[in-house]
């Protein structure tokens, strides 16, 4: 049944694009031979795509990031949980197979028609958890639906206390203006950078095999997520300014070596959660909920 990551760069550097959809299809078996139930839920303006899979007494909720394919960001950690959790795995707005008629690319939005898709799975009480883009969802949500959110995880999430500028600088070491460069690369050197900053223990492949595999991870929807970094680029300072406390159980998940969003920020939410604990993956970078879904598996396990 496991199909790890670790078997992606086989698919992208030497067979390109065919391997590429037959690994987005695998994946996609995966969850069919877990009996995933996926609804679509057309809401006023939305539709949302959610997976439901698992069969265990709590309700955890998994937020993706900014990456491809949302259910591919979740499934080694889906495997080490379907059996202790029903889980619910949506697709956020202008990713995977979730659209709006509206360009609203406040995070707040998202976590609002996340609540309306929940209510509509009959969901009253959930664990709440994301990563990265997710992990600020997943606070908003907690911090607006304190009465529904049963326990906030957060992995190496991104927040008000991440920095644009540390960001950006970054992305000038690889030899961009600006990091949304490489969190949406149309290219294959994007694509290779982007895995040399996300994971511990990067690929290594020639960026010219990566050109095709790029447009067929990143090409759906890309300017409306275009438009969901530039919101938060622009409203830095505004956000920075939210009040996102929850005073239930927080849990942070953080991997040592992030280099797109350092531990220091982790220990800053650490600080901001009152009575909040974290959990550091000595041998993790940004992308622990896959690279690391064995060790993540068991902190969220523990925590039952």
């Amino acid at each position: 049944m496991k199909f790890r990551y670790t078997l992606l760069p086989i698919c992208l550097c030497f067979f390109g694009c065919n391997l590429t959809q037959q690994y987005i299809d695998k994946s996609e078996n995966f969850y069919h031979d877990l009996n995933t139930k996926s609804t679509h839920h057309k809401l006023d303006s939305s539709t949302i795509k959610m997976r439901k899979v698992g069969k265990g007494e709590i309700n955890l909720v998994l937020i993706h990031g900014f990456g491809p394919v949302p259910q591919i960001q979740w499934q080694d950690l889906v495997d080490e949980l379907h059996n202790e959790f029903t889980l619910y795995i949506p697709d956020l707005i202008f990713f995977g197979e979730s659209t709006s008629d509206y360009p609203i690319y406040d995070p707040r939005f998202q976590a609002r028609q996340l609540k309306k898709t929940l209510e509509r799975e009959g969901i009253e009480h959930m664990w709440i958890a994301g990563v990265s883009y997710g992990g600020l969802v997943a606070g908003i949500f907690a911090h607006e639906y304190a009465d529904k959110t049963e326990k906030l995880i957060l992995i190496d999430a991104l927040s008000k206390f991440a920095s644009r500028s540390h960001a950006d600088s970054l992305a000038r070491v690889y030899g961009y203006d600006q990091i949304s460069e490489i969190l949406l690369p149309t290219n294959g050197k994007a694509l290779k950078d982007l895995f040399r900053i996300t994971f511990h223990d990067p690929y290594n492949y020639p960026a010219f095999a990566l050109n095709k595999p790029s447009q067929i991870l990143y090409s759906n929807q890309w300017e409306h997520k275009e438009e969901l970094l530039q919101y938060l680029f622009s409203h830095e300072e505004k956000i920075k300014n939210w009040d996102l406390r929850y005073s239930g159980p927080v849990t942070i998940i953080w991997g040592k070596e992030d280099k797109l969003i350092p531990l220091k920020t982790g220990y800053q939410l650490n600080e901001y959660y009152n009575g909040s604990e974290i959990e550091v993956i000595p041998d993790g970078a940004h992308v622990i909920n896959m690279e690391n879904a064995r060790e993540v598996g068991e902190i969220i396990k523990g925590l039952k």
